[in-house]
């Protein structure tokens, strides 16, 4: 469980790249959305203890991050969306790297290589972003660590590349364990996610999980302009609307990119309010 409260992170003395988070972080594959400059990395760098905060904290299981204590620290990593691993080849970074994380599993590196194609044998420092990219995620995922952040992992990878992360993902993700995905390519994963996570301008949006949000908001496709729509947008295939579900109504799968588009418009608010409002309502019924 990751815990934001009341963070807030500051470059110098006035310019405020988080401010404010509070939310909670369960186990799952969370989606993490933002325009370029929201504060997505930043955050990442915060819940792995690369940043401190400006103001509150960051906790995982209860444990406050910035003292960077080894036993929360071997709970945690972040792969950045281009980074380079020091070693001459994954295999030989792993030898000496996953002596840090007692969740590593030599077996599942050895079975994520192979289904990226590779042996873990090929010099880092020739290969192309988009195989360098797969070294280091099957390195990552077979570490196993209770908090995992990727930041734009299916960039520079193939069309087949990423079926096979997809997969991955799948089989290398526990119960227990918290994922953090940050892209822009939401296609790319979207059956993956458990909960998404939105930042504008440094505030937190929403962050809630994906059955929440389909239980609450229709996402319809339409050849006219759907009844009650409070966001919609016109596409090849008609009008793709965001609208209240009603109780009879079927649940939709949630359509993350129209929701992202509908949390940076003008109606954000009511779209927020929609699925906030009739929570409390619900809370308040069950009291």
């Amino acid at each position: 469980m990751i815990e934001l409260n009341n963070l807030s992170f500051r470059y110098g003395h006035t310019f405020f790249a988080l401010r404010d988070l509070n939310t909670e972080i369960p186990s799952g594959i969370h989606l993490l959305l933002g325009e370029n400059g929201a504060g997505k990395t930043t955050l990442l760098q915060i819940i792995s203890g690369l940043l401190f905060p400006s103001m509150g904290e960051c906790l995982i299981n209860g444990c406050n991050v910035a003292l960077r204590e080894p036993s929360v620290m071997e709970r945690i990593f972040f792969l950045p969306e281009d980074c380079v691993f020091p070693a001459k080849t994954i295999n030989d970074f792993a030898r000496m790297h996953s002596r840090f994380y007692p969740t590593f599993d030599a077996g599942d590196l050895d079975r994520n290589l192979a289904d990226f194609g590779m042996t873990g044998d090929e010099p880092l420092a020739g290969l192309s972003l988009g195989m360098r990219k797969r070294a280091n995620l099957a390195y990552v995922l077979a570490l196993h660590c209770p908090v995992t952040l990727l930041d734009e992992p299916a960039n520079g990878l193939d069309i087949n590349a990423k079926k096979s992360l997809r997969q991955m993902i799948m089989r290398n993700c526990g119960d227990e364990q918290t994922i953090i995905i940050s892209t822009h390519t939401v296609w790319d994963l979207e059956q993956l996610f458990d909960g998404i996570v939105v930042l504008r301008q440094g505030s937190l949006m929403i962050s809630k999980p994906v059955y929440v949000i389909a239980e609450r908001v229709a996402f319809v496709t339409s050849p006219g302009h759907y009844p009650g729509a409070w966001y919609e947008e016109v596409s090849m295939a008609g009008y793709r609307s965001i609208a209240p579900r009603s109780e009879d109504a079927p649940e939709t799968d949630v359509d993350f990119n129209l929701l992202y588009s509908a949390l940076m418009g003008n109606n954000a608010d009511a779209i927020i309010n929609l699925i906030n409002n009739q929570l409390e309502n619900d809370n308040n019924a069950d009291c």
